[in-house]
């Protein structure tokens, strides 16, 4: 998941989603700088954090009515 949006099921994705078949990711100089994270992802991540640890508190909920 990157973003806010499941990658999987994300609207804007089905090309990405059918070229990405084509790649294959591998590391092959280790580096020790970091990596770039745009800040919309990081914090679309943070809220789909959020909105799963909500879903599974209601759950959670819901199984101790």
């Amino acid at each position: 998941m990157v973003g806010s949006e499941n990658a999987l099921s994300d609207k804007s994705l089905p090309n990405a989603r059918a070229l990405a078949k084509y790649f294959k990711l591998s590391w092959t100089k280790r580096t020790h700088r970091g990596f770039f994270l745009r800040a919309e992802d990081f914090f679309g991540y943070a809220k789909r954090v959020n909105q799963m640890r909500a879903e599974m508190e209601f759950d959670l909920h819901e199984i101790d009515k």
